[in-house]
């Protein structure tokens, strides 16, 4: 069950800058992912010309690219959006987890949210509901957790 973040607002979303990084391999999934982070960022008062979209290949390009961007710190928060889905092999295992490594390694060492909406699904059909245009959109959701982050991580202690 998620946790509404909804009603934090300490900070001037108007001046705030985000990142979506976008991977194209399954491309039926990722432009929902980004259909759902775009609406999550209006929801939450962020201009549309503070938000810079990146498309790349896939999963593992978007961890590559949200090291660069986190390294440097011009965004507020980043989002990383991309579809992982299991094959016939273990690859799918191997890639998800190196992105997410990846991931969770930019966002510590240089302090940028960065709001994981990589898919990880056993099948095509759970991937598109994960990126559907609903409430269970794993793109407004990386959104929220990115925004609520970066609202803790400048709380006045």
């Amino acid at each position: 069950m998620h946790k509404s973040v909804d009603n934090i607002t300490t900070v001037n979303r108007s001046d705030f800058r985000v990142a979506i990084i976008a991977g194209q391999f399954n491309p039926e999934v990722t432009e929902g992912l980004q259909r759902g982070a775009t609406r999550a960022l209006s929801e939450a008062g962020v201009a549309e010309a503070h938000i810079d979209t990146y498309p790349v290949a896939g999963s593992f390009e978007v961890a590559e690219l949200a090291a660069h961007l986190a390294k440097a710190v011009r965004y507020d928060a980043i989002i990383a959006l991309g579809a992982i889905v299991k094959g016939e092999t273990s690859h799918d295992e191997h890639l998800a987890r190196a992105v997410t490594e990846s991931i969770l390694t930019s966002a510590t060492t240089s302090g940028v949210p960065i709001g994981l909406g990589i898919i990880t699904a056993n099948t095509f059909e759970q991937a598109v509901a994960r990126a559907a245009d609903d409430n269970g959109n794993r793109g407004y959701h990386a959104v929220k957790a990115a925004l609520a982050l970066f609202e803790q991580m400048h709380r006045k202690l």
